[in-house]
């Protein structure tokens, strides 16, 4: 929220509730930082609000199982707004092992997966042609190097945070938690088994070594990486359309006009082993937020037009593009943001969460909202490479089906704890290969270990993929 701005007391909630016809007593918005603190406070205390909003699932499920919030198969069947949002298809990939919904989660974001290049240093360094491959991309690493020495092409707000950009590129599911367990030509197998998993690895200790990575992206924290994207000239990372899109302000602010950010393709190896469910990201059926009711509420009915007007395409609208005549004006069919007002009210933003932040409406007037800041003479020249590059990022998204047999497979709660292990165990594996404190002849010997040691959790995950084809022969 902005300074001086209630969370329980503005134009845009004040209007949800008339909508709803609800009162909101108390909204509580805890810090991004101490959200999981005080989720698991108020779990244990058993003082839970009577509507709750989080990105974990995965414990509102838990907690449910355990009486803590209501279980919500009915309450969508039952409603005539829910139950057209929510088809039996995505009923299915909420549920738990026991087959119950606790946690209603948010509509699949429209917002595609995408890179955030610096054109402007494209043009420069590369004669305007946009890399696709690692190697293309190592080149140009390179010759940004040699004419920019102080540069880091390449960062990381911290471990592996950010680096699944080229793991992806080469079909290996290592992201920040460490080597996942993906799903590749039709059986599950983890990241390390990919069949160039090896080759990612050796890729990112060459970029490291030659300087190319930052030598501190181990230990860096947030602000680092804010550092390097701004003074050292990060060339390209991982980001969602929006996210790229608020760069394009975020550069001119911080006293970099000349920075050009685009959305990039995202890269990708030239090799036919590669899966391209592991590259590229559908825009999925459900996000990863989660709405959930106390099990104790008084005001169960009441809970529930909430939800179906935060569902609206009146909120959608309204969290997008603000209130006509006030944030955007209609002229000719066509919605005008009004900059200043947009951007005074941005905090609306944050009551589209049953939309993952992220319709297609909330890409259109985040993009609206960014390129006025560009000066006149170069906007045109701007828009017309951004929108190539959301293109291609909405193309490569369609390559992945949204759903398949894996999207239905649940792990027992023992095995998802036992997993969390195998990560971290994973996470210093690859960090010690890629920073030489391993050698790559060790590296395969843990590897060889990890694999014999977590095995079980790759057999019960093709167990219920097995289980999953014969349930949904469909997918």
């Amino acid at each position: 929220m902005l300074e001086g701005e209630s969370v329980s007391d503005n134009p845009f909630i004040n209007k949800i509730a008339e909508m709803a016809n609800v009162e909101f007593t108390e909204v509580t918005v805890p810090a991004y930082t101490d959200f999981v603190t005080k989720f698991n406070l108020m779990v244990s205390s058993g003082d839970i609000p009577d509507f709750v909003h989080c990105w974990s699932p995965v414990e509102v499920q838990k907690h449910g199982d355990m009486g803590a919030f209501l279980e919500l198969t009915d309450v969508i069947k039952n409603s005539t707004v829910l139950s057209k949002k929510y088809n039996d298809e995505i009923l299915e990939l909420m549920k738990d092992e026991k087959g119950k919904i606790y946690a209603l989660r948010t509509l699949g974001t429209q917002d595609p997966a995408s890179s955030a290049v610096r054109k402007d240093l494209i043009d420069e360094l590369n004669d305007g042609i946009m890399p696709i491959t690692p190697e293309e991309w190592y080149e140009v690493f390179k010759k940004q190097k040699a004419k920019y020495p102080d540069s880091t092409p390449y960062s990381s707000p911290g471990g592996l945070w950010a680096l699944e950009i080229f793991f992806n590129a080469y079909g290996v599911s290592i992201g920040t938690s460490g080597a996942n367990w993906q799903y590749t030509n039709g059986k599950y197998i983890n990241a390390f088994e990919a069949p160039l998993c090896k080759e990612a690895i050796i890729y990112h200790k060459k970029l490291y070594d030659e300087g190319l990575l930052d030598k501190t992206f181990v230990t860096n924290k947030l602000q680092d990486y804010v550092d390097r994207k701004n003074n050292k000239g990060v060339i390209i990372a991982p980001n969602n359309l929006r996210s790229v899109i608020s760069y394009i302000g975020h550069y001119k602010k911080n006293g970099i006009p000349s920075a050009v950010i685009v959305p990039g393709p995202l890269p990708k190896v030239d090799d036919e082993r590669i899966d391209n469910a592991n590259v590229y990201s559908a825009l999925g059926p459900i996000g990863g937020h989660c709405v959930s009711i106390s099990a104790r509420t008084k005001n169960k009915d009441a809970v529930i037009r909430l939800i179906e007007v935060l569902l609206s395409d009146e909120v959608a609208n309204m969290t997008a593009w603000g209130r006509e005549g006030i944030e955007y004006n209609i002229a000719n069919n066509k919605k005008t943001l009004n900059i200043e007002k947009s951007t005074e009210t941005r905090y609306r933003g944050i009551y589209g969460f049953m939309f993952t932040y992220g319709s297609e409406e909330h890409v259109k007037t985040a993009l609206e909202g960014q390129i006025g800041l560009i000066d006149e003479a170069k906007r045109a020249d701007y828009l017309s490479a951004f929108e190539v590059g959301m293109k291609v990022a909405y193309d490569q998204a369609s390559k992945v089906p949204s759903v398949t047999p894996a999207s239905f497979v649940q792990l027992l709660t023992d095995t998802v704890s036992k997993r969390t292990e195998a990560l971290e165990l994973s996470k210093a594996i690859i960090l010690k290969a890629i920073t030489g404190e391993i050698s790559l002849e060790e590296y395969d010997v843990q590897v060889a270990e990890f694999l014999k040691t977590y095995k079980s959790i790759t057999d019960e995950y093709n167990t219920k993929l097995e289980q999953a084809k014969a349930k949904y022969p469909n997918y």
